[in-house]
């Protein structure tokens, strides 16, 4: 088995040029021993630069560490053709290795000459080790960063889970995404009930639409937010009060991204607004009809303060006052009018015999008449007892004569029936021209009861028109 060795390394076999070694063993071995060595180096390297391109795949030029290996086991094939030929003359075999040496030692320089620039590119020690504590800041700064995010996260979550107010987020079309444990109690639905649900779904048909439309102007920038009170409808059907504000959340490129809404159950604060309503209402009810009450009160009061109870004619009092009013308006205007002053006769009888109910019976009857034959813009007054004043306004004493006489026709002709009896009375008549006299209220009155008085005096039952020059006017001036 050692036989081909020792062939291979017999003395016998040396080449011819081995006079190049002078022929000396010692010499021609050291050549030997030392081209061995180097090609066993040789060999060695292109295997560790494989292993260690192999493991480091990420490094750059890997083609250059396998050119370098090419070009080292080439130069190793070639020191071992050296040993080769001092025992056999394969001079083409070495030469074609050398050529080849050659061809991948000009190759790999032409690569590496290109590759220069490029290795001289990457980041020196210094800028790698000031990357790497750039990065580590960048890292920390992350890791912080993280760590405040997981714990506003956090407390969000906490706030979400733990709030008394509703919460919802939705996405940008208005479905739900996730909805906090005081939500579902407020409406009856799970988690997973709400999950996907549009906001239409549980809102009461008269504030969709409203919403829609404040929904899609945050969607298109138009407002950042809104609110709203409106109706919700819960599993049970029944309606839930809230109010609600939502809230666009957007990217950093201003793109809408979800909403945020909170809702506040406002049921019992409603409620007891419809109460407070109602009982405002009934309140204002019940002020309305004691006002109006107390304005009927006061309207009968100021009524019967100003008319007879009896004969349902203005009094004495407000007569006056009306007086006084037409004496300022004639003596102002210039305009004539005509006061007259009514006594019935025999009025006594009637009420001596048959009663006061019956005398009472009769001054109605006789104001009722009195009424229906004055002009409606003249005013009929009872003066007291039997004794009616009659203010004929914008009347001359002419006209004024006329429908006194018409008024004691009327007189005449009525009669007075009582259980089994029946009456004829007469009236005396006084008359007055306001302006003629240029009186007080008070005089002019006191004439027109004058006058009245004459009539009596010259046989009752007429009418008396009273004069300047009469003696009366000249004991009742001041």
């Amino acid at each position: 088995m050692l036989e081909p060795v020792k062939n291979f390394f017999s003395s016998s076999s040396f080449i011819p040029h081995g006079h190049c070694y002078l022929w000396k063993p010692e010499l021609v071995w050291l050549h030997v021993a030392s081209d061995s060595l180097i090609g066993l180096a040789y060999f060695s390297i292109p295997i560790m630069l494989i292993y260690f391109v192999h493991k480091r795949r990420d490094m750059p030029f890997q083609g250059i560490f396998l050119m370098f290996g090419a070009f080292i086991i080439s130069c190793g094939t070639s020191h071992l053709m050296a040993v080769w030929t001092l025992w056999h003359p394969d001079y083409w075999l070495s030469g074609g290795i050398k050529l080849t040496t050659a061809l991948i030692s000009l190759y790999t320089a032409i690569e590496l000459f290109g590759l220069i620039p490029q290795a001289l590119a990457l980041p020196s020690p210094a800028q790698l080790e000031a990357t790497n504590q750039k990065l580590a800041q960048e890292i920390g700064d992350r890791i912080l960063a993280e760590a405040a995010l997981k714990q506003s996260e956090t407390r969000f979550r906490l706030i979400f889970e733990d709030a008394a107010t509703g919460i919802v987020l939705a996405d940008v079309s208005g479905e739900l995404m996730a909805a906090n444990p005081a939500f579902q109690k407020m409406l009856g639905y799970s988690e997973n009930e709400l999950s996907r649900m549009h906001f239409t779904q549980f809102t009461h048909s008269d504030f969709i639409s409203t919403e829609a439309e404040l929904y899609q102007e945050m969607v298109e920038g138009l407002r950042d937010f809104y609110q709203l009170e409106k109706i919700y409808i819960t599993k049970q059907k029944q309606m839930v009060w809230g109010h609600l504000t939502v809230s666009l959340v957007r990217d950093a490129e201003d793109n809408p991204q979800f909403c945020i809404a909170m809702v506040e159950n406002i049921t019992e604060r409603k409620q007891s607004d419809t109460a407070l309503r109602l009982y405002q209402e009934h309140l204002e009810e019940l002020v309305g009809a004691r006002t109006a009450e107390l304005t009927k009160v006061n309207e009968q009061l100021s009524w019967q303060a100003s008319h007879d109870a009896l004969t349902d004619l203005v009094n004495r009092r407000e007569f006056e006052k009306c007086l006084e009013r037409v004496v300022s308006t004639a003596r102002a205007s210039d305009q004539e009018c005509t006061l007259c002053y009514m006594d019935l006769d025999h009025f006594k009888i009637v009420n001596d015999t048959c009663g006061h109910l019956a005398g009472d019976e009769l001054l109605r009857q006789i104001s009722a008449l009195l009424q229906n034959r004055c002009r409606k813009s003249d005013t009929l007054a009872r003066l007291g007892g039997d004794e009616f004043g009659l203010l004929l306004y914008q009347c001359s004493l002419e006209e004024a004569t006329r429908v006194v006489q018409k008024l004691h026709k009327s007189i005449q002709e009525f009669r007075f029936v009582w259980q089994d009896q029946t009456f004829t009375l007469g009236i005396s008549i006084g008359l007055v021209s306001i302006n003629d006299c240029r009186l007080n209220p008070e005089n002019i009155l006191n004439a027109a009861d004058t006058a009245c008085y004459s009539a009596k005096k010259q046989g009752r039952n007429q009418v008396h028109i009273y004069r300047v020059d009469e003696r009366e006017l000249q004991e009742q001036q001041p």
